[in-house]
């Protein structure tokens, strides 16, 4: 079996040439430094492209739990928009009545009242909401 010489280590030649450079061949993986960035090109202008033809945004505004609820669904149809827009209005208000602690008569606070340590019956709202709290 022959073997093939060994060429020599490439030399810089702007700082003397005593410092050998760095010898870039084909990358295992086979992406190069141009293959990179036209690939990271796309994956930033696509959204972009898609963007222009998505459907519109349609925005909804409630003032729920002392603050400003805002949803912005993206749907072609608009009124299929606010249907789904007030069903999560609606959840959101259930949520309020059952569980704020701001309004004296809700669920959470009246629960708040009992003595602990006895049992009690709660709704099956404020029960989900506080198994996942």
């Amino acid at each position: 079996m022959a073997r093939l010489p060994r060429r020599p280590p490439a030399q810089d030649t702007v700082r003397g040439g005593d410092a050998p450079l760095l010898e870039h061949g084909p990358r295992p993986h086979g992406m190069n430094r141009r293959d990179a960035i036209v690939l990271l090109g796309g994956v930033l202008v696509a959204p972009c492209l898609h963007a222009e033809k998505a459907s519109p945004a349609h925005t909804f505004e409630r003032g729920l739990m002392g603050t400003r609820f805002a949803i912005s669904c993206h749907h072609g149809n608009a009124a299929e928009a606010k249907a789904a827009a007030d069903a999560a209005f609606d959840a959101a208000e259930e949520i309020n009545r059952v569980a704020s602690d701001y309004i004296a008569d809700s669920e959470l606070l009246n629960l708040s009242r009992r003595p602990s340590g006895e049992p009690t019956t709660v709704s099956p709202q404020l029960f989900r909401l506080l198994s996942e709290a």
